[in-house]
């Protein structure tokens, strides 16, 4: 239990500190908002920034139902895997793959998992509510449908568009192959 707790603490730790710097870098000086406070150093915003996202997690924890971190979590995975899975693979162990082929990939895994929740899976489709709205019912399609993951038929479909554009595109150079990989595609 102790394991538990300390790798949470970690992580909420580490997170607290990435919106901190995020909120201090990326709005606060990209918007000019420092200025408001003259003198007031980027520690200063990123330390603000870190009390904002922690009361804002508070104020989430108490609004949204149980079980949405869990929900929350598995979505996002879900997704990240589709998009990023089938070229992180490719990039380790086929050469012909190409950068036309891994962006191709990376946007079908992203389009086809994001469909997959929001139209066809059951629990987070129920809880978008946009067929509900459109249609008139819970999902788009029946069951089966509302209980696979849409990681089953998202990750397949990534793959395939990546080894077939990579196949119809423009291959890597022998140079780069070779010092990427130590060998030349064949």
């Amino acid at each position: 239990m102790l394991t538990l707790l300390s790798a949470a603490i970690s992580t909420l730790s580490s997170l607290l500190h990435v919106q901190g710097a995020a909120f201090a870098r990326d709005i606060v000086e990209t918007l000019g908002v420092d200025r408001l406070i003259p003198g007031a150093s980027t520690r200063f915003w990123a330390k603000l920034g870190i009390l904002l996202s922690l009361g804002a997690a508070i104020i989430l924890a108490y609004i949204l139902p149980a079980g949405i971190i869990a929900r929350a979590t598995a979505f996002w995975f879900g997704i990240c895997a589709a998009s990023f899975l089938p070229t992180l693979i490719a990039t380790l162990f086929w050469p012909a793959a190409t950068k036309a082929g891994a962006l191709a990939s990376t946007v079908t895994g992203s389009i086809v998992s994001g469909l997959g929740y929001i139209l066809l899976h059951e629990q987070e489709a129920v809880a978008v509510g946009l067929v509900s709205r459109i249609f008139g019912r819970a999902t788009l399609l029946p069951f089966p449908w509302t209980h696979i993951d849409p990681l089953i038929y998202s990750l397949p479909a990534a793959a395939i568009v990546l080894v077939t554009v990579s196949l119809f595109t423009q291959k890597p150079s022998v140079v780069h192959l070779k010092k990427t990989f130590n060998k030349v595609s064949s």
